[in-house]
């Protein structure tokens, strides 16, 4: 009940956010949406040392979503520029986008990537909830998740504001 209201609000702060739900939506019926962490990219061959990590991708059928995420660090050597040409691989069977997850929401170098807060975050976990009933199990990962961010990232960014 959590993961996907909190996606498809996520899908909001992309480019034609109507068309991402469709295709979360169709890729959740099908069983066929995955979410990855730390993926890497970059042709073989290449000098392992070169190859970039995708904090979290989301991919179905027909979309790629990637979103990088920097808590205590700013993007370094254009990440999301690196990250916007590695998607070019994927169109045009896919609809592909990116976040860029930061406390305050700052811009990326790419403009396929959105800015999006931890308090924006944070509001796209609640929806969930906000029109669902959880299960105990739910309950206490997202308690666990928010009291974490309330404790670290969302004090530290709050404070400094």
């Amino acid at each position: 009940n959590v993961a996907p209201a909190a996606l498809m609000k996520l899908a909001e702060a992309l480019d034609d956010p109507g068309e991402w739900k469709t295709r979360i939506s169709r890729a959740i019926d099908r069983g066929a949406l995955a979410v990855r962490r730390e993926v890497v990219i970059g042709s073989d061959g290449e000098d392992p040392s070169a190859l970039e990590r995708v904090d979290i991708v989301v991919s179905g059928p027909d979309l790629l979503l990637a979103i990088e995420n920097k808590v205590w660090s700013y993007e370094h050597d254009g990440q999301t520029e690196t990250y916007a040409r590695w998607f070019e691989g994927f169109r045009p069977e896919r609809i592909v986008g990116g976040l860029f997850l930061t406390p305050a929401g700052q811009s990326p170098a790419s403009s396929l990537f959105k800015p999006l807060s931890y308090v924006d975050l944070l509001d796209c976990l609640l929806e969930g909830p906000s029109t669902r009933k959880l299960d105990p199990r739910e309950a206490l990962v997202l308690s666990g998740y928010v009291k974490s961010l309330a404790a670290s990232v969302l004090r530290d960014h709050l404070r400094h504001l």
